[in-house]
């Protein structure tokens, strides 16, 4: 509805949406463990971009999950209103497994790769498939990465800087990635790195640190641009 009314406005500009989609891999490739990364999938990503892209609710919500849709005359026309772009945030992609007594049938299994302080995984390859899947369902839409980022320590060192190294190599990867995916043709547009400053996190509250700069919560809110910040500026520069 606010998009219709934006149309009707004639406002300059684009208008979309932001998803936080959910991906998963399975643990073995036995069947019900490729059925439970399905699910996630279903009920965690497809009932949001397949609801806005297609104008349906995801089969295997409905008839593996039991998940009930009250649809009214007209929602679903509405719910897939033409949108200009999308924004993906991605952060991670859990391993599952299947498990017949939870109600969503699956659950999280033993991750091998690196953690962050938020004890995500870090997975280069979650992020190729999630844009390249996202991308099929949104029929080649303008796609926005809208977050990613790494919380980790930081320590000033004796030099008043904040050497963040493995946050630099965090995001190396993760663009170079992106850069991939846009030569195999997905139409990424943008790239918007979480965040400019240390901020509060849903969950944790000033404990986990997401920001490019440092901001001292405890005396008098002194901000120090980190490592991560000047690579960060560099890429923009096209200097890397």
């Amino acid at each position: 509805m606010a998009v219709k009314s934006f149309r009707k406005g004639g406002y300059p500009g684009r208008i979309g949406i932001t998803f936080n989609p959910v991906y998963s891999r399975a643990a073995t490739n036995k069947q019900l463990d490729i059925l439970a990364t399905d699910l996630v999938k279903a009920c965690r990503t497809d009932i949001f971009t397949f609801s806005i892209f297609k104008g349906i609710y995801p089969r295997l919500a409905i008839e593996k999950l039991g998940f009930e849709f009250k649809i009214e005359k007209g929602d679903m026309e509405i719910i897939s209103e033409k949108i200009d772009f999308y924004g993906v945030n991605y952060y991670f992609e859990n391993i599952v497994e299947y498990d017949a007594s939870s109600p969503l049938k699956f659950k999280n299994s033993y991750s091998w790769q690196e953690k962050t302080l938020m004890n995500w995984p870090i997975s280069l390859q979650g992020l190729a498939r999630c844009l390249k899947d996202i991308n099929n369902t949104a029929n080649g839409l303008d796609m926005y990465i809208t977050e990613n980022g790494i919380a980790l320590e930081d320590t000033i060192s004796s030099d008043g800087h904040i050497h963040d190294k493995a946050r630099i190599k965090y995001y190396y990867d993760h663009l170079k990635v992106c850069k991939d995916a846009i030569e195999k043709g997905i139409p990424l547009k943008g790239f918007f790195a979480w965040s400019l400053l240390d901020n509060f996190e849903w969950s944790y509250g000033y404990s986990k640190r997401f920001g490019i700069t440092f901001v001292d919560f405890d005396k008098s809110c002194n901000r120090i641009i980190k490592d991560r910040g000047y690579f960060l500026r560099d890429v923009i520069l096209g200097l890397i």
